[in-house]
């Protein structure tokens, strides 16, 4: 019994350090425009194994006021806990900001290229509505001359209801076009509206912000 005993408390240890590693387990950031030191110790004099990048996300595996311990690249190494942040830098939200704002504009130029696609085919459909509007009143003037002294009566009565039922159809068409074309004109004034609303916010935010941290980095300084 005495001889399992400090295989057990081994087990034990074991567990509770592997539990400490996955609650410390987190994804941090590198802070704003520059490179850091990873080294092997917690110190200025250990060596130096890697160069990370603002921007880029690490594992933190143990955290102090000065050092902290990373997990970064299959390695793990230590850098000043200043230089860490649990936020996305602002260069880095910049950056999604701006491919937002270009996947946005590539929208912008496909829905103008569909709305001008619309146009044409609205210009198209009144052309064909005037001239099916001519056509009828064409044969209505016809119809009611020749209905009285024509042995074509049926005859041109048919070619009237079927110049009728056309015009019905274009004239639907036409107006279902109109309101399509409304539609996107309008959805389309709605997400520029709120895409720039949206990048003058976060420009403000993200300024606030960097200030802040230039005026905290004075101060460790």
């Amino acid at each position: 019994m005495n001889r399992r005993l400090p295989l057990i408390l081994l087990v034990i240890v074991l567990s509770i350090c592997i539990t400490n590693f996955e609650i410390r387990a987190e994804t941090w950031y590198v802070s704003e425009s520059f490179e850091i030191t990873m080294r092997t110790g917690p110190s200025v004099e250990r060596k130096i194994i890697a160069l990370i990048k603002s921007g880029t996300e690490v594992e933190i595996l143990e955290s102090s006021e000065k050092w902290t311990k990373i997990h970064y690249r299959n390695r793990d190494g230590w850098v000043l806990t200043r230089y860490l942040s649990s936020n996305k830098p602002c260069s880095t939200t910049l950056s999604n900001l701006k491919q937002s704002y270009a996947n946005l504009n590539k929208e912008k130029i496909i829905l103008s290229q569909k709305n001008a696609e619309l146009k044409t085919e609205n210009q198209r459909l009144q052309s064909a509505l005037t001239t099916h509007q001519n056509n009828l009143e064409k044969i209505s003037n016809e119809y009611e001359e020749l209905k009285q002294e024509s042995a074509d009566f049926l005859k041109l009565k048919r070619a009237y209801e079927q110049a009728s039922k056309e015009l019905a159809i274009t004239k639907a068409k036409a107006e279902k076009v109109e309101i399509e074309n409304q539609q996107l004109q309008k959805s389309q004034n709605i997400k520029w509206f709120m895409a720039g609303a949206g990048i003058l916010i976060i420009g403000f935010i993200i300024g606030f912000s960097f200030r802040r941290q230039r005026r905290q980095a004075s101060r460790l300084g």
